[in-house]
């Protein structure tokens, strides 16, 4: 599999659960309508990135902080080992500190299991 492939089929399954992932904090009480608007118009990752590339945290991040739901965070899915290589390593610095300024250090795992589902085992054997 191509290196653009492989990229492609990530992005898309990044996109995938960002769209997931919105409707899930609906079901929590909170639905993030600028983020979703974002993530429909422009895709997840390019969403996922503006929010990285802010100086001030988003109002998401903070809402999710409150919530207790740092896990489901756009910060904690950059550095799920499957999504990593999506993001510059500053991209991922930002996430990283921001998690660890609230206290948040478990950003494995999250919603989803710890292990990389079983779509990204199916693509790394390629």
């Amino acid at each position: 599999m191509s290196v653009e492939t492989r990229a492609q089929i990530l992005e898309e399954h990044f996109h995938q659960d960002m769209i997931a992932l919105c409707y899930a904090l609906r079901e929590e009480g909170y639905w993030p309508a600028r983020f979703y608007r974002s993530v429909v118009e422009i895709g997840g990752l390019r969403a996922a990135k503006r929010l990285l590339h802010s100086v001030n945290y988003s109002e998401g991040f903070l809402r999710l902080e409150a919530m207790g739901r740092l896990a489901w965070s756009i910060e904690s899915h950059a550095l799920f080992s499957w999504y990593r290589e999506l993001f510059s390593e500053e991209e991922l610095d930002v996430a990283r500190s921001r998690l660890m300024a609230f206290g948040f250090s478990a950003h494995l795992g999250g919603r989803y299991a710890p292990e990389p589902p079983a779509w990204y085992d199916e693509i790394s054997a390629s």
